[in-house]
């Protein structure tokens, strides 16, 4: 059907991928209290859809700020929205550090200073990890961070869950590998030291 071949190729705009990870976002968070995490990759896929069409990350956080969407039904609390900014920064950042594709050169010199001085080294940490043959079961916080892991409950929680992103970044985008019949990509069980 043409008609729908059509709408395939149209790529969604700005504030539809906007809608889609703030709808992602908030089910994430909710999942993840039960260690589900397929929608914390539907959070990544959202703001990979973003990153490959060349949205700066202003544009986006402001495109998600323009957002009429409430998936929690009531606007997000300030910690709820810093979340949802560091999570979209750090895939960002795991993108630009994997070389990904996008419409727009550097978009990793969009992630704000603070953040991507916080958090690049633990982004090329946990790449370097996983491409050593680290799992996410095995993945832990004294061997992604430059320093000792805090001792604040939330703020590990916190770095905990986003350690667990940047790996899901890694799965996603070796998933779609996979899934477009990618030969470079090696199918199997992931055996330490083997890949």
């Amino acid at each position: 059907d043409n008609q729908a071949a059509a709408a395939k190729a149209e790529p969604p705009s700005l504030e539809a991928v906007a809608e889609m990870v703030e709808t992602t976002f908030v089910r994430a968070c909710m999942d993840l209290a039960s260690g589900l995490i397929d929608t914390m990759k539907l959070f990544i896929v959202s703001v990979k859809v973003a990153y490959e069409q060349g949205a700066d990350f202003p544009t986006l956080e402001h495109t998600l700020s323009q957002c009429t969407r409430q998936t929690a039904g009531r606007p997000l609390a300030p910690e709820e929205l810093d979340l949802r900014r560091l999570w979209s920064a750090l895939v960002y950042l795991t993108l630009v550090e994997l070389d990904h594709p996008t419409a727009q050169a550097d978009l990793g010199s969009t992630v704000p200073a603070e953040t991507k001085g916080k958090y690049q080294n633990f982004v090329r940490n946990i790449i370097r990890l996983r491409e050593k043959g680290a799992t996410l079961q095995n993945l832990n916080l004294d061997s992604v961070l430059d320093t000792a892991p805090p001792t604040d409950p939330i703020e590990f929680a916190i770095l905990s869950q986003s350690c667990r992103l940047v790996f899901l970044t890694m799965t996603v985008l070796r998933e779609e590998a996979l899934a477009a019949g990618d030969s470079a990509v090696t199918t199997g069980p992931q055996i330490p030291g083997t890949r």
